[in-house]
Order: C-alpha cells, then sequence, then structure tokens
C-alpha cells in the first residue's frame, strides 16, 4: 500500500478526522481503509517522537498526555529524576571547584572560564546524547553496539577538546591578554 501517497493527498487536522478526496490515486483500497491506516501510522509516529523528545530533553516518557491535560503532579514525576540527577552532578562539580580555591584566588581569570567550560560542556553532552537517541529510535544503534558507541565518542571527545582548547588559547592570549610565560 502507497501510505505517502494517501498521507501528502489527505489532510489531517487537529480533531484526528481525515478528508480523503474522491479520487485515491489509483489505489485499489477504499478511501476509508486508507484514512484508517493513515491516521493508525499518524498516531504511531506521534507517539514515538514525543517520546524520543521527552529522552532528548531528560524527562521521563511519560503517558502521552497533551501538556494542558497532565497535572501539574505528572510534569514534575517526568522531570524531577534527570533534575536531581544534575543536581548531585553539579554537588560534584562545585567540590571539584573547591579543591582549586587556591589557584583560583591565585588566578583569578581563571574563574572567568569556568562558565565556558561548563556550557561547552552541556552542550557536546546534549550533541551527544541527542544523536545517540536518534540513532537508537531509528534502528541505527543498538544496545550491543554501546562498546563501539562510547569508542567513537570518546574519539569525538578528544577532536573537539583539542580543538577548542586551541581555541580557547588563543583566546587567552589575544583577547585576554594573559601571558604565555
Amino acid at each position: 500500500m502507497d501510505y505517502e501517497a494517501a498521507v501528502g493527498d489527505s489532510v489531517i487536522s487537529e480533531q484526528d478526522k481525515v478528508d480523503i478526496p474522491p479520487e485515491t490515486n489509483g489505489l485499489p483500497e477504499d478511501g476509508a481503509e486508507i484514512a484508517e491506516n493513515v491516521m493508525s501510522d499518524a498516531d504511531a509516529m506521534e507517539k514515538e517522537t514525543t517520546e524520543d523528545l521527552d529522552k532528548m530533553a531528560a524527562i521521563i516518557p511519560g503517558d502521552n498526555k497533551p501538556y494542558l491535560k497532565s497535572s501539574a503532579i505528572d510534569t514534575w514525576k517526568k522531570r524531577i529524576p534527570w533534575l536531581m540527577v544534575l543536581m548531585v552532578s553539579a554537588t560534584f562539580t562545585g567540590r571539584i571547584i573547591t579543591q582549586f580555591e587556591d589557584a583560583l584566588s591565585k588566578y583569578v581569570i581563571l574563574s572567568a572560564y569556568i562558565p565556558m567550560l561548563m556550557d561547552t560542556g552541556g552542550n557536546s553532552g546534549s550533541q551527544s546524547s541527542t544523536e545517540i537517541v536518534r540513532s537508537l529510535s531509528l534502528g541505527q544503534i543498538h544496545f550491543t553496539d554501546f562498546f563501539k558507541v562510547v569508542w567513537k565518542e570518546m574519539k569525538v571527545a578528544l577532536l573537539a577538546g583539542l580543538c577548542l582548547a586551541g581555541v580557547a588559547f588563543l583566546k587567552c592570549i589575544t583577547l585576554d591578554s594573559v601571558s604565555v610565560t
């Protein structure tokens, strides 16, 4: 069955109503069957996309209720686990920074680079997780590929780290007037 043709010629509204043109482009099925199949596929795609987006946003996938129909408690339950993980990881970050308090007080300029490092680290993590979740959802990678994925991400991290370190070094010398000696 040619679902692309059926979807392309149909109009799907917010109320899940489908208007099929009288001519079905020569498809042997009648319009009602095409409409049923299109809606079934569209609903499945919407649920799958919502689940993938929830995972990318560090939200526990839920019941796929529309935003305004889910309660504040339900939304909180979906978001709080990852927020707690982030809070715990921020605690470790704070402890690491505390270990370098002497260096930070001696070279105050170092504290200006903390937001840059944190933002870059957060963005690289979002990029990585987005690509991996998308690849998982498309069936391009599987959980059995775990070590291959980790190895690839380590290589990407090394390349990105070297590149960003070079740019940060040039920034220090040119914009911040930091002496190399």
